[in-house]
């Protein structure tokens, strides 16, 4: 018989300074009862295996859900009836517990949510625009926060994981067309949301609440010349602090990180390193590309 070989290499999640590395082969039957199979880590637990079954009945199939250790022992299956037309579309991991985002043509969704201490499963309902994205998930305070954007308009959405509902904050800026605003990053610290938002050419910080009411908005970059291209949110102690990436031309990819403190929701004492002048940066780059980024180095030119 056909065996369809399929081979994982997982890296997991760094928990506690620890990572945990999952590497293995799981044969499946050519002619399997399911497809679609998406290989998740969780953690240091081990991996999950989800795939969909092939046959449906008045509607629905089933979604298996395969839960093996970092020793690539299968320890839990469980299936679930879904709608037949749902698809994977994105996942994250909380706390341990993985999210997995299943979505419709006409706009319903489904949060599986897998728990990998109690091999148990739970989901959540409901319905969001159809042609809406789903990007940047954050599980938190029962909620999972996210960013879309909807025929140009870009947002941030809000779903219940008790009940399902959407709820949903546009977000505009005067005199700016909706189609120059985009959510780079979204976060939630202390029950408030934090949203990096590209405006035209300048990133601005909002913030809001767990109900999407909106709490300020500053300029970050008004007084930089650097153009930031991604950037993330997090809070050590009582600071904030903001990293990325920029460039300092107006077009291409990214140039080097940056670091900041962000203080009264502005940035403070921001740092930029150029990628060609970090140490080793080049170490695990193939003989061409480190050949080509020499060259550059020669030549003076700081862009890739």
């Amino acid at each position: 018989m056909r065996i369809l070989l399929l081979c994982v290499i997982a890296l997991c999640s760094q928990v506690m300074s620890m990572t945990a590395q999952v590497t293995g082969r799981i044969e499946y039957p050519h002619r399997a009862d399911y497809e679609d199979q998406v290989v998740l880590p969780v953690d240091d637990k081990g991996l999950v295996i989800q795939s969909f079954a092939k046959d449906s009945k008045e509607g629905k199939r089933y979604f298996k859900t395969e839960f093996y250790s970092t020793a690539m022992k299968l320890i839990s299956t469980d299936s679930i009836l879904i709608d037949k037309g749902m698809y994977f579309y994105s996942d994250v991991v909380e706390s341990g517990v993985l999210y997995t985002v299943l979505r419709q043509k006409d706009g319903s969704f489904m949060i599986v949510a897998f728990n990998p201490a109690t091999h148990k499963i739970t989901t959540t309902d409901g319905e969001y625009t159809r042609k809406g994205s789903m990007r940047n998930l954050v599980i938190a305070n029962g909620s999972v926060v996210f960013s879309s954007t909807q025929k140009k308009l870009d947002r941030i959405g809000i779903i219940d994981l008790k009940t399902g509902n959407c709820r949903f904050t546009d977000i505009h800026f005067p005199k700016v067309k909706d189609k120059n605003i985009f959510v780079l990053e979204n976060t939630v610290i202390d029950n408030t949301i934090y949203a990096l938002v590209g405006v035209e050419t300048d990133v601005y910080l909002l913030r809001l609440d767990m109900q999407g009411n909106q709490l300020g908005a500053n300029n970050l970059t008004a007084d930089i010349a650097e153009r930031i291209i991604s950037a993330s949110v997090s809070k050590a102690g009582n600071k904030f602090f903001v990293t990325g990436t920029y460039s300092k031309s107006k077009k291409g990819g990214a140039e080097g990180i940056f670091f900041s403190e962000l203080k009264d929701d502005r940035f403070n004492n921001i740092k930029f390193y150029n990628f060609l002048k970090l140490k080793n940066f080049t170490e695990y780059m193939s003989d061409r590309k480190q050949a080509k980024i020499e060259r550059r180095k020669e030549k003076g030119r700081e862009g890739w």
